[in-house]
């Protein structure tokens, strides 16, 4: 359990209460010549993802392998997401961490076709084959919620996963973000679109 963040690290914000945002993404591999763009179109879905393994590491030392292959094998100026939650917790002080690993104001390399409009949120581990741990889970409830007020966005609609990227005209991937990180998806997906029903048609409760 990582009990304080790396030298060079930057805190960012208070998401909710508990759980913070701290920025990384200066102590993660870049490529030495290429750069994201910067974003030009209004920034309008967080698409989620996992990283397909879980190296057994701690904080910011579970990233840097994302990072080492995106710019080492893929070739890409730097990690492709712009957030990544851990599979296991990080604290400053006695909040919870969510790193950012990327700017939201450049189009970075996690859903194809859907960058330009997109930020991307990965999740540790392999989740077609592990649940989300109670850590991933409590830091989901406090981002997500953050992310779509920040943006003006609803989660009932805005919210998409990399299997589900086609509904924005993206190129799909099955396999990710795992069938376990789907479903905790699709169930806040809902219930987000039933409290913005109850809100505008107080009526429907009970039905």
């Amino acid at each position: 359990m990582t009990s304080t963040i790396p030298d060079g690290a930057k805190y960012e914000a208070e998401i909710a209460g508990g759980v913070c945002l701290v920025d990384v993404s200066a102590l993660l591999r870049q490529h030495l010549k290429k750069r994201y763009r910067a974003r030009k179109k209004l920034l309008t879905t967080l698409f989620v993802h996992h990283s397909g393994a879980d190296n057994g590491k701690d904080g910011i030392e579970a990233i840097k392998p994302m990072a080492n292959w995106h710019v080492g094998h893929n070739n890409w100026p730097a990690i492709g997401y712009q957030f990544v939650i851990t599979r296991r917790p990080a604290f400053v002080d006695k909040s919870l961490v969510i790193f950012r690993v990327g700017g939201s104001d450049t189009v970075r390399a996690h859903t194809r076709m859907c960058n330009r409009f997109g930020d991307g949120l990965c999740l540790q581990g392999h989740l077609g084959k592990e649940p989300l741990t109670s850590f991933q889970e409590e830091c989901l409830e406090a981002f997500l919620p953050w992310w779509m007020e920040t943006h003006g966005r609803n989660p009932a609609k805005d919210l998409g996963w990399h299997s589900n990227s086609l509904k924005w005209g993206g190129v799909p991937k099955m396999a990710c973000p795992g069938k376990n990180a789907v479903a905790w998806l699709r169930t806040y997906s809902l219930l987000s679109d039933r409290k913005t029903v109850l809100a505008v048609h107080p009526s429907d409760v009970g039905k």
